[in-house]
């Protein structure tokens, strides 16, 4: 029987191992580079910044259109 279970972990544990968050210099952005690739084989990045209120801001630097 196909253990749904054992799936999501070992994908869980994959991506927690290939995943890389990376925190600017002075500290008022993160990039985060995942592990799943785009049409280019690059690695899909994010970068990730406190707006002025308690929100947050998530970009691509548009890459991505949607």
């Amino acid at each position: 029987m196909f253990d749904v279970e054992k799936m999501k972990k070992i994908y869980f544990d994959w991506i927690d191992k290939k995943i890389q968050f990376v925190p600017s210099k002075n500290q008022d952005y993160m990039t985060i580079t995942t592990p799943f690739l785009d049409m280019y084989n690059d690695y899909i990045e994010l970068v990730i910044a406190q707006g002025n209120t308690s929100k947050y801001l998530i970009s691509d630097y548009g890459y991505c259109i949607i």
